[in-house]
């Protein structure tokens, strides 16, 4: 546990690896740091890698069904500060917007930013999106919402030829005595379109970015996520294949963790 004294929070935190720069991973909506387990591991022989559980996920307690992006962001920022020396941070769909807002609060304790899944405001294909789980949220069980939700963070390829893995996902993520509470979930998925990222902040963003962008992500368009590269002028790499979905960085680790490395051997020499 680390603490966050002015936050009054202690955030859980894991870390792999004992040389080189510091990298901080964090989470999308609802998530923890188990999914950041892989390409953890696949970095660790060169970078000292730390991920946490966000407020009211995972081992983190807190109050979460309140927080939205700006609460995360400030979070994020004290983290950073904790931590002592400026971190390379990788995160991925809200935790590109909770990032981004860590960077604008706190710039000299950001090195750089890798963003798998961010966006640039809302439009119409992830207001949908987001309307639809609500709508089943409010209307259904837990079960089919959750089912709904997995559905689109996950590629077919994986729904149809592995689906004992997929109801492990479904259970791991949503269902089972350790996944976040649901009405967490559903206020972080909400966050970023109410608490958008600000001109301002993105203004305040110095540090070097790169997007990653899967091109079968059916919970953010592709689309959104080079607008905010084109905003930020950042690189973009791509993820393609059947399984190059919002959940990439576990469905397709390898290919996701060569973009990785390749990021930080430019940045931090790693």
């Amino acid at each position: 546990m680390l603490e966050l004294g002015a936050r009054g929070l202690r955030l859980y935190t894991v870390r792999r690896g004992e040389r080189g720069p510091l990298v901080l991973f964090v989470p999308g909506a609802g998530a923890s740091h188990v999914g950041w387990g892989m390409a953890m591991r696949a970095v660790a022989d060169v970078v000292r890698a730390v991920a946490y559980d966000p407020r009211g996920t995972g081992r983190t307690q807190g109050e979460g069904r309140g927080a939205g992006a700006e609460v995360l962001s400030a979070d994020l920022a004290a983290l950073l500060d904790a931590l002592g020396e400026p971190a390379h941070v990788v995160a991925h769909s809200l935790g590109t917007r909770v990032a981004l807002g860590a960077a604008a609060r706190s710039p000299g304790s950001v090195a750089s930013l890798f963003l798998f899944a961010p966006w640039y405001g809302t439009d119409p294909y992830m207001e949908h999106r987001q309307d639809m789980v609500q709508e089943v949220v409010t209307r259904g069980d837990r079960r089919i919402a959750a089912q709904t939700l997995l559905w689109l963070l996950t590629s077919r390829t994986l729904q149809v030829e592995e689906p004992e893995r997929f109801r492990q996902y479904l259970e791991g993520m949503f269902l089972g005595p350790g996944a976040t509470p649901w009405d967490v979930v559903v206020r972080q998925l909400l966050a970023g379109r109410e608490e958008p990222i600000s001109e301002r902040e993105l203004d305040a963003v110095r540090c070097p970015v790169r997007v990653l962008v899967a091109e079968g992500d059916r919970m953010v368009d592709p689309a959104a996520s080079e607008r905010l590269a084109a905003r930020l002028g950042a690189s973009v790499v791509r993820l393609a294949g059947p399984r190059a979905s919002h959940l990439a960085h576990v469905e397709m680790p390898d290919a996701f963790a060569a973009a990785l490395r390749a990021w930080l051997a430019e940045v931090a020499g790693a």
